[in-house]
């Protein structure tokens, strides 16, 4: 079982200093968001996904921050860029790399 100190709802805010920690949602305080060695990302891969038959309409989501997955994409590299984990690591999501080609798979 894991002990979760802070859980942060909303992807987007993490990237910000401080965030709502809603496992106490009804203190307006918002809390320092921790930075951590490893960082672990999974996406909402509906607007890219293959199976998405208006997937042409988020062909650059995660550049423009539109979508699911760009939503959620911009979040990340909120987070990454302001709290700066030595590592880490994100879901591979086959519909994004047609959003990122330059990333290479490992």
């Amino acid at each position: 079982m894991c002990n979760v100190r802070i859980l942060f709802a909303d992807i987007t805010d993490i990237g910000n200093i401080r965030a709502q920690d809603m496992k106490n949602p009804n203190n307006a305080k918002k809390r320092k968001v921790p930075s951590v060695f490893l960082f672990v990302a999974g996406f909402s891969c509906k607007s890219v996904s293959a199976n998405n038959n208006n997937r042409e309409l988020f062909a650059s989501a995660c550049y423009a921050e539109y979508g699911e997955t760009g939503v959620t994409f911009a979040g990340v590299l909120g987070y990454v860029g302001t709290h700066l984990p030595f590592l880490f690591l994100l879901e591979n999501v086959r519909g994004l790399r047609t959003q990122l080609p330059q990333v290479e798979p490992v």
